[in-house]
């Protein structure tokens, strides 16, 4: 009895220049969906971390300005005059950092507030961190109010005042910020071009005054009297009116 089916003479049949390319197609496809994937799983993650930070410098804020009487007290302007008074040396030292080699020295530097030591200007280590906002929502009685701290060296602080805040549920005492060049800067002063920054997923990351950290979309920011944003996702990030 024969089987005529039971070999195939002549050896397997290879695969045709059609199926070739249905395969190579599958298996883009299916990289692209990994791949895909994966950076929404890494931007996930940074995104967790980012706000993990945003909360424990916050409540490290508002500690600060417990023992201050319930005042925020920020230095708001440029040069170095009120260099203890920037908020993120404010949680730098209440980290116990010390600084090595003078301020402009970058081997102490923390991740606690968005810090990127390899993105970061020699002499500039205060930027890529985030942003004390000073925009005055009078509905939710936040008014900053400008003041002279004469020690220890006489020079001009931003004072906000804990009980003044009706809803701090509301009001964003930290943000997400950016220039228009990209980098994020320590302050949100629209009157100067720093505004709040829109983030990978369109939003930005806030800290609230009653303690809590999360993300605002365009019509909560607005509400909250921000007037406008960058939108980091383009490069140059791309201004828009809230």
């Amino acid at each position: 009895m024969k089987f005529p089916h039971s070999s195939l003479r002549g050896g397997s049949r290879g695969f045709t220049l059609t199926e070739l390319l249905v395969t190579i197609a599958i298996v883009g496809t299916l990289a692209t969906i990994a791949f895909l994937f994966a950076r929404k799983g890494l931007e996930g993650a940074a995104n967790s971390r980012s706000m993990s930070h945003m909360r424990q410098s916050g409540a490290l804020l508002l500690i600060e300005a417990q023992e201050k009487n319930g005042r925020f007290q920020y230095y708001g302007g440029g040069g170095s005059a009120g260099w203890d008074m920037r908020h993120y040396n404010i949680v730098r030292n209440a980290l116990g950092l010390k600084t090595s080699g003078g301020e402009g020295n970058r081997g102490d530097l923390c991740e606690i507030m968005h810090w990127n030591p390899v993105k970061l200007k020699p002499n500039n280590y205060h930027w890529n961190c985030f942003a004390v906002n000073f925009t005055n929502v009078p509905d939710f009685g936040a008014v900053w109010q400008n003041e002279t701290i004469p020690t220890p060296v006489s020079h001009s602080a931003r004072t906000l005042l804990l009980s003044s805040v009706t809803s701090p549920d509301r009001y964003p005492l930290l943000a997400t910020s950016s220039t228009s060049t990209g980098e994020e800067i320590f302050r949100i002063l629209e009157s100067n071009g720093d505004l709040v920054a829109l983030r990978a997923n369109g939003r930005a990351q806030v800290f609230m005054m009653d303690g809590s950290a999360r993300e605002m979309n365009r019509t909560e920011l607005k509400a909250a009297r921000f007037t406008r944003a960058y939108d980091t996702r383009t490069k140059p990030p791309k201004s828009i009116t809230l």
